[in-house]
């Protein structure tokens, strides 16, 4: 195999290919990139952790077709530092991968791809295209509240659900809850459960493309956008009947400013412990106090102009839930319904995003103080 490429070009897909790379694998190999040259005009660029994987395609002037794979970071890491506008590649004997470029040169010592998994095929029931902002967003708005606990499995992701004419996305970890919808054109009802690092990866690469293809399949869903394909398993399972705890809309709304509201949970969180993780909040007419006091740290308190004509109450809540939602969801004022001590607190609002309207929710469960 031989090639000339890009340097830039090969440094993007060099990047995307690394975020599927696991840190910790038992296969030396899953810490490899496949490089393979199809044609005359272009390179791939593949990578996978078994259940995820990603194929990026670039233009490069093919001399000599093959394949061959060499550790991702280690190429990362020289490309990034070559000063050059044009890299060259050349596989000789005994899988010896030679990069050059005027006066520096290096070698790799490859893997033949035979030994480099092969990226699974989704076999599609259902398909559509959308804005990239689309997806993007519905992740952004629900992402952050997936579970990273792998005791429910099924939380380790976020939910999509397709119906016609709707698209919804969910994410809890099961003291608190995210849910997206928009409205889009198409008639396919299916949902999915997408890996949160599947979810992370479409994040981050995302906002440089215009439409993103998607394809779901039985245990299987494909994402490609601009050259660039990723696979990822779903996870297996039910995903829990979330709509059984979201409380009926209240009308009597306390209308907190985002920014004072999250200046004002930060410095309350600095008094927490692991012992004494809730902050009290306080809603009175026109006003909200939030006070914490521990008896490892200290105490403080702060009141803050609201609007709010309902009953006084008292709750006590994760303040860190609610700084992740204030630092993600880009609202001016924040609309809280409170119901009860014991009954999960919601926020809802429609959100105007790249000209589209999202339905937002979001959900906490309460502490005793």
């Amino acid at each position: 195999m031989k090639f000339s490429v890009e340097k830039d070009q090969l440094l993007r897909a060099l990047t995307i290919a690394q975020g599927i790379i696991s840190s910790r694998t038992n296969l030396p190999i899953l810490a490899n990139v496949l490089i393979r040259s199809n044609g005359k005009k272009e390179i791939t660029l593949t990578s996978t952790d078994l259940d995820i994987g990603v194929k990026v395609s670039i233009p490069a002037d093919v001399s000599a077709e093959g394949g061959i794979s060499v550790n991702s970071r280690k190429l990362f890491d020289f490309v990034r530092e070559m000063e050059t506008d044009t890299l060259e590649f050349v596989v000789k004997r005994n899988y010896h991968v030679h990069l050059s470029s005027g006066a520096v040169s290096a070698r790799f010592y490859g893997i033949p791809e035979e030994e480099f998994p092969a990226l699974p095929s989704v076999k599609a029931s259902a398909s559509l295209e959308m804005p990239a902002d689309v997806l993007k967003n519905l992740l952004q708005l629900t992402l952050f509240s997936a579970s990273k606990d792998t005791i429910r499995y099924e939380l380790n992701g976020v939910l999509f659900e397709l119906e016609p004419g709707r698209i919804r996305a969910v994410a809890s970890d099961g003291k608190r809850l995210s849910l997206a919808e928009v409205e889009f054109d198409h008639d396919i009802t299916h949902s999915v459960i997408l890996p949160l690092k599947a979810g992370q990866e479409l994040m981050r690469f995302l906002s440089d493309a215009d439409v993103v293809s998607a394809v779901f399949g039985d245990n299987m869903v494909g994402f490609s956008w601009n050259g660039v394909e990723l696979v990822s398993r779903v996870i297996e399972g039910e995903y829990p009947q979330y709509r059984r705890v979201i409380p009926e809309e209240k009308e009597e709304k306390a209308i907190v400013p985002r920014a004072n509201f999250l200046s004002a949970l930060k410095r309350a969180s600095i008094f927490t412990s692991t012992d004494s993780h809730a902050v009290k909040l306080d809603f009175y007419r026109n006003k909200l106090v939030i006070t914490k006091d521990s008896q490892e740290v200290g105490s403080s308190r702060e009141e803050l102009p609201i609007a709010y004509d309902g009953e006084e109450i008292s709750i006590g809540v994760n303040p860190d839930f609610l700084i992740d939602m204030l630092r993600t969801v880009p609202v001016e004022e924040v609309k809280i319904e409170v119901t009860a001590p014991d009954v999960p607190i919601v926020i809802r609002d429609t959100l105007s995003l790249d000209g589209i309207d999202y339905n937002y929710m979001y959900l906490v469960s309460l502490m005793r103080m």
